[in-house]
């Protein structure tokens, strides 16, 4: 008699065990303690600016930071963006903890370097790779801070860490009847920064850049509205600039 109930006890125990297991996979946790957080990636500011589309920034870096931001550097990767501009990336990490993932997305010849170990992105402005109107140099960026509660999305936007500086003439017209069309444009800029901060946001290291001469963007539509019967504006140049946030 005793061993029946010793037997029957033991079989309960075994069934509550198995419950308690699929009500954890259930809810995406697996009986090791960890999860599968999908991270649906995009660039919503696509829309919002002209001459850039985006397309040139396909390649995705990320860096995995644990909660007090040591970098979890077996976790951090690489991935590429689809033409529409969207990727998603899967991680296994540790269900109740709390991560900080950065993101940084530019172009394989844009002259950026992302240390996963500062946290930041330092720009090379040798003249000799500093051309205007280079769209190679447009990019995105997104700190992202989360806890994994289970098998979860989390949808992440990237936005551009630049303000794109946009120069125009609305004299195109007056200035080919007079004899002169301009077809290469450079700019010279003071205060432009070097070094982004991804996890705070901060710049540093204030330089003056010269943005050397080539073919001006004739082909882009100029992002200034006239009013009717006015001339419109044409692009002279375009350049992306890393500069403090209130500018």
């Amino acid at each position: 008699m005793t061993k029946k109930i010793l037997s029957a006890m033991m079989a309960f125990a075994m069934l509550f065990a198995t419950s308690c297991q699929n009500d954890v996979e259930s809810f995406g946790a697996s009986a090791d303690g960890t999860s599968e957080v999908t991270f649906s990636i995009e660039t919503p500011e696509l829309a919002t600016r002209a001459f850039s589309d985006g397309l040139s920034a396909k390649d995705l870096q990320y860096a995995v930071y644990d909660s007090d931001l040591k970098l979890l550097g077996e976790l951090s990767d690489k991935a590429t963006f689809k033409d529409d501009l969207t990727t998603t990336v899967n991680l296994t990490l540790t269900t109740g903890n709390t991560y900080t993932v950065l993101f940084w997305a530019d172009n394989e010849n844009a002259p950026y370097t992302f240390n996963e170990n500062t946290q930041t992105v330092t720009v090379d402005y040798d003249a000799a790779k500093t051309m205007c109107n280079d769209e190679n140099r447009d990019a995105f960026f997104a700190k992202h801070t989360f806890t994994v509660n289970g098998k979860q999305t989390e949808t992440v936007k990237l936005y551009r860490p630049f303000s794109q500086l946009n120069i125009g003439t609305c004299d195109y017209a007056a200035s080919e009847k007079a004899g002169y069309l301009p077809t290469q444009s450079a700019v010279k800029v003071k205060n432009v920064y070097t070094t982004l901060n991804l996890l705070t946001g901060a710049v540093d290291g204030s330089t003056e850049v010269y943005y050397d001469y080539t073919e001006i963007p004739f082909d882009q539509e100029f992002p200034v509205e006239v009013a009717e019967g006015e001339n419109k504006y044409e692009y002279l140049a375009m350049n992306y600039l890393l500069v403090a946030a209130d500018k």
